[in-house]
């Protein structure tokens, strides 16, 4: 009964046209991919970036799987849980990984593959600026 765009909580990943401020959203298919590592190197930079929120979608794992996952590759980004594949079908995201970049709830650039450290660093700034 509650508009998706309305949820709040712990847990809660909201992207709505009505965010305030830059996010950056890697989605990543981690069945049969090799996509992980976009999202390691989203993470060595996040650091330089404390006006921006980052986010990846993981999509394939349950929460449990995504969870080992992200402790053992110690992301400390959020990490919301895409088990049934719904995100990545009404995203479109047919390759991975796929990051958004995108600007009080408006995408501003989509990049489909991996992006170099120095490359997200370029786009997070513009994004940010």
């Amino acid at each position: 009964p509650v508009p998706a765009c309305e949820l709040r909580g712990e847990g809660v990943v909201v992207v709505c046209p009505r965010e305030d401020g830059p996010r950056v959203m890697t989605f990543v298919v981690t069945r049969g991919t090799d996509c992980e590592p976009q999202v390691d190197r989203v993470e060595r930079i996040a650091a330089d970036f404390p006006e921006v929120e980052f986010v990846t979608v993981l999509s394939g794992d349950t929460k449990d799987e995504s969870r080992n996952l992200a402790r053992a590759r110690r992301w400390r980004q959020p990490v919301a849980v895409d088990e049934d594949g719904s995100l990545v079908n009404l995203y479109g995201v047919g390759v991975c990984p796929i990051t958004v970049f995108a600007r009080d709830g408006r995408v501003s650039s989509t990049n489909v593959g991996n992006l170099t450290e120095a490359q997200l660093r370029t786009k997070t700034r513009r994004l940010a600026g």
